[in-house]
């Protein structure tokens, strides 16, 4: 396996990151930007189910706080548009254009996950062309966020996706089985036994720990 230190730039690859931009501000060493890379997947993954758990009734600070922190986040691993959308919900939020962030949040928080995912992709496998997200994989872990955040209208959407995907596909028996059992607790509002039976499917296990 290669030495990430002697990796070039090329060798690594993310949607909409200029990853060369990124190692340059990281020291221009592709081993420290790999570990940057890890601390902002931690720390975006912390960030967004308060982001998704966004309600305009409630107080804006601690959220505009959420989107700013994000800001900075994706700007210093390269990805620039991104950045630019947060800052642009960061101002409307300041200024409490609450139409511009409900027109343009559902968008921005679609991105961010790509990205979380992108990266994942990136740390942890050497092929990232070969290793492909399945549909039901992408919703799984957007309803896993909205468990975690317990955002009602996310979980909804989410659910209603993954029936249609299933549906689609023709899941098998078990798989079934679990999609029975993440919707009656979803309507027994028993969100974190719903999350644990996602992340069992997803096969990143369950936190005793909370």
């Amino acid at each position: 396996m290669a030495n990430p230190e002697n990796q070039k730039t090329e060798d690594l690859s993310i949607p909409g990151v200029d990853v060369q931009k990124g190692v340059a501000m990281t020291g221009g060493r592709i081993d420290f930007y790999r570990k940057v890379l890890d601390v902002f997947l931690r720390d975006a993954e912390k960030r967004l189910p308060k982001i998704i758990a966004f309600n305009p009734e409630e107080e804006l600070l601690p959220f505009i706080t959420e989107v700013h922190a994000l800001k900075g986040a994706t700007a210093s691993i390269g990805a620039g548009e991104i950045s630019k959308k947060a800052g642009e919900i960061e101002s409307a939020g300041k200024s409490k254009n609450l139409d511009f962030i409900e027109k343009n949040l559902e968008a921005f928080i679609s991105e961010l996950q790509k990205l979380i995912n992108d990266i994942k992709l990136v740390l942890g496998t050497v092929d990232i062309d070969k290793k492909q997200e399945r549909p039901n994989e992408k919703i799984l872990n957007e309803l896993a966020l909205a468990l975690e955040a317990a955002h009602i209208g996310n979980i909804e959407k989410s659910l209603a996706e993954l029936e249609k995907v299933i549906g689609k596909e023709g899941g098998d028996s078990e798989t079934l089985k679990y999609l029975d059992e993440i919707s009656e607790n979803i309507l027994m509002t028993e969100y974190k036994a719903a999350l644990e039976i996602v992340r069992k499917i997803l096969g990143i296990g369950t936190n005793n720990g909370n």
